[in-house]
């Protein structure tokens, strides 16, 4: 699998393979409603688009110090006259896209070098950062690193230096393009109905590689309403095939009887990336009503016996009794009310009580009921004796 979709979010993963937008429950969706989704890539495209293997032939180098010692390596033995470049051909970035650097680079001799000077590698004309966290090696080492541009500039790869005294083989070098996420749509059947176009895709570039299978985390965020009302099943894809199915999703322009929820966080919390401004959101059958005002008050009694009120506070609590609905749909709205900010309806609320699952003897599907109380409430009345 090169697509793994974090758990837990608005668009459920399909449990059977039927190829349909029917069974027993359909997403709700109104238009104007947007979804975002956090996943990991497994998968790069096969193209080496820095010609590592011909590095002999399609790069350029400065004549003094560079020589190739085969087709898929490349030295600076030190002795150069100046400070040059190997440069590779156009490598054809697109920015916002991401890209796995592979690179070996064995120092044959050190020369004078400090621990801030040795062997550089740039990429569309930024310096990368090596292992230990610097942008100059005067050690050997092997790297798997990822890059996104945000813009394009140079468009190469650049192997250099800036202490010219060092003497290093380069071998093993390769640039992959980590798979982009294409969404489309299905009607029963498989027929496709459109391709979807992400509002935004962003990728986690923090998350490091583990060598093997290189996952590194994106988000991407969308809205259906290009497609025409209907029913649909969402497949999400890249460059090996369809590894992500949704289940079955109701399209309409109203969706009556139905509240939006929504959530973000101020920082990362259960597993997921919030530093780009990530909000969950889902809408459900669902109904909202205000089942009480809970108060705190404490009061003084004089010697006479009379009181005063010192301390007033009142609260609305609403109650949310949700419809029928599968364990994905309730796993979601578990975890929304447990964020910073969560929101009903367009108004902010707190989470007040337990998750409260009702299984059904005749259903697979499962009602639910919770309480919130609104988080801005009518304020406070204090008295000073």
């Amino acid at each position: 699998m090169s697509l793994l979709m974090l758990p837990n979010q608005a668009i459920g993963a399909r449990v059977n393979n039927n190829n349909n937008c029917g069974g027993n429950y359909l997403l709700p969706c109104q238009r104007g409603d947007k979804y975002s989704l956090q996943g990991y890539s497994y998968d790069v495209n096969g193209a080496d688009m820095a010609s590592g293997q011909f590095l002999d032939t399609l790069w350029t180098h400065g004549a003094s110090g560079w020589s190739n010692p085969g087709s898929s390596s490349l030295r600076y033995n030190g002795t150069g006259t100046g400070f040059s470049n190997a440069t590779s051909p156009a490598l054809g970035l697109v920015a916002g896209r991401a890209y796995l650097l592979h690179i070996n680079v064995l120092v044959n001799n050190a020369g004078d070098t400090t621990n801030t000077e040795g062997v550089q590698v740039k990429i569309n004309g930024e310096l990368i950062t090596l292992p230990n966290g610097i942008t100059a090696q005067n050690t050997t080492f092997t790297m798997f690193a990822f890059y996104v541009p945000t813009a394009i500039t140079t468009d190469t790869v650049q192997i250099t230096y800036n202490n010219k005294t060092i003497d290093f083989t380069v071998n093993g070098l390769y640039l992959l393009e980590k798979s982009y996420p294409v969404i489309e749509a299905y009607n029963t059947g498989d027929v496709l109905a459109g391709t979807i176009t992400p509002d935004f895709v962003k990728w986690f570039t923090g998350d490091e590689p583990d060598g093997i299978d290189f996952p590194l985390r994106f988000e991407t965020r969308f809205a259906l309403d290009a497609l025409s009302d209907g029913c649909y099943y969402l497949k999400i894809k890249d460059s090996v095939g369809y590894f992500f199915t949704s289940e079955g999703i109701s399209l309409k322009t109203s969706q009556p009887d139905t509240l939006l929820l929504t959530a973000t966080n101020n920082d990362g919390a259960f597993g997921f990336d919030y530093s780009e401004g990530l909000i969950h959101s889902i809408r459900i059958k669902a109904k909202r009503d205000v089942t009480s005002y809970p108060e705190e008050a404490e009061t003084y009694t004089y010697s006479d016996n009379s009181e005063t009120l010192l301390f007033g506070r009142t609260q609305v609590e609403h109650t949310i009794f949700i419809t029928d609905a599968p364990d994905y749909v309730h796993a979601c709205l578990r975890h929304l009310r447990l964020h910073d900010t969560f929101m009903i309806a367009g108004v902010e609320y707190v989470r007040s009580g337990a998750y409260e699952l009702n299984r059904r003897k005749t259903s697979a599907l499962k009602q639910a009921v919770f309480t919130v109380r609104e988080k801005e409430g009518v304020g406070s009345n204090y008295r000073l004796l």
